[in-house]
């Protein structure tokens, strides 16, 4: 990772964009402090379609009150009178 002050980046953005698309990471540096501000990364566009249901599975624990009802379909669609 590089770190570059805000004055070096805005001399010449055009080739930190290029720099950050290709991968790198910029930390932005107060010029006088040279202290961390920022840092600019690459975009990573999240993949569409439907999300993993389960990914938590082992991490986390659910528990229901025993007079709770709701079907699994109005729980996964949010599909219940309140919420209408």
């Amino acid at each position: 990772m590089t770190g570059m002050s805000v004055e070096e980046v805005e001399s010449d953005l055009s080739s930190v964009l290029a720099r950050v698309r290709r991968g790198e990471r910029i930390c932005l540096l107060d010029g006088r402090s040279k202290e961390p501000i920022a840092l600019i990364v690459p975009y990573v566009p999240r993949p569409a379609g439907k999300r993993e249901i389960g990914a938590l599975d082992g991490k986390a624990t659910i528990e229901f009150a025993e007079d709770y009802e709701m079907s699994e379909d109005e729980m996964l669609v949010g599909n219940t009178e309140e919420g209408r």
